[in-house]
């Protein structure tokens, strides 16, 4: 799967509301034979969310699963259950706020002025959501609530932009804290220019702790061009390191210079989130050497892009 970046406008969610989601597929708990597991070990429990978009842009709610191969390592993988858009577990969602001093000249205060329309087109019954901000700290604005006038008041509170960026941070806080919940799907949607430069753990130990947790990743990005002022190392590493976190959970990245780009972006995070599939096998055990497994998921259907995770999702062995 190759890094995938949405920029296609979707005014109509955050002006007149979400378009509904198309009717539910008669997929039921589909099976078919027994797993085939790839070398390494037994089988095991494996949930994945993924979406798809038409050559257009548009988010596609309506695949079905003989539409569907998915392989691990190569081997083919039966798909035990399949969940279209309308059937989607419930999601614990984390909004990440980069409040640093770089963003004194990215729009400053903008998510502020979207934020109720925003979670009231993202959530449905059953949800949750936190609000964390981050510079060279993190700090939690709400914690897990479902009600969009609480979180939008979270949002007001966010701080002027200060200090450096913790990004990778952040993120981890994000993934250990408030999405260590038990529910299964999850999301993180960051807002930040990207500019990565104070924190204590890699990029790495962020991404084992995503796939640990099956969280998917989307950044608008707030990346000013380089003719605008001069970039530092750090924010000129910013869209390389929001791709590989879209890459490698199943996300997205909106790059944005204005507030219609803004608009634009928020509206397409909404649609892709909704919009998400889930699937289930019996796929293999972990390697041994702890690497994680690459995933493909492929469609059948012409003219559809699809965005999975590329690596398996850690999970608990379940036979052996």
């Amino acid at each position: 799967m190759g890094k995938l970046i949405f920029g296609a406008a979707a005014m109509a969610l955050l002006s007149g509301g979400c378009a509904t989601a198309a009717r539910a597929q008669d997929a039921g708990n589909a099976s078919s034979g027994n797993p085939q597991a790839a070398p390494g070990g037994g089988p095991r429990n494996v949930t994945i969310y993924f979406s798809a978009r038409d050559s257009k842009g548009k988010i596609v709610t309506d695949l079905k699963i003989d539409e569907l191969k998915l392989s691990v390592d190569g081997v083919s993988q039966n798909i035990g259950t399949f969940l279209v858009p309308d059937g989607a577990p419930p999601l614990t969602f984390d909004l990440l706020l980069d409040v640093s001093g770089s963003r004194e000249s990215h729009l400053p205060g903008i998510e502020q002025k979207y934020g109720y329309t925003f979670f009231t087109t993202l959530l449905r019954a059953g949800d949750l959501a936190y609000v964390r901000e981050f510079s060279d700290t993190s700090k939690l604005l709400a914690i897990a609530s479902g009600e969009p006038t609480l979180l939008t008041q979270a949002v007001a509170h966010e701080s002027a932009p200060y200090h450096r960026t913790a990004l990778l941070q952040a993120i981890y806080e994000a993934c250990t804290d408030d999405l260590a919940t038990g529910q299964s799907r999850k999301a993180i949607l960051l807002i930040t220019d990207g500019g990565e430069n104070h924190s204590k753990v890699s990029e790495d130990v962020v991404e084992k702790c995503l796939r640990k947790e099956n969280v998917t990743v989307f950044t608008v990005g707030l990346f000013d061009p380089f003719s605008v002022r001069p970039r530092t190392a750090e924010e000129m590493n910013g869209p390389d390191l929001a791709d590989e976190f879209a890459f490698h959970t199943g996300g997205a990245v909106w790059p944005v210079t204005d507030e219609k780009d803004f608009m634009d972006a928020l509206a397409s995070a909404v649609e892709q989130i909704r919009g998400q599939y889930t699937i289930g096998f019996a796929g293999p055990a972990p390697k041994p050497n702890g690497k994680p497994r690459k995933l493909e998921l492929k469609t059948s259907r012409k003219g559809i892009t699809l965005a999975w995770p590329e690596n398996m999702p850690d999970g608990e062995p379940i036979g052996r």
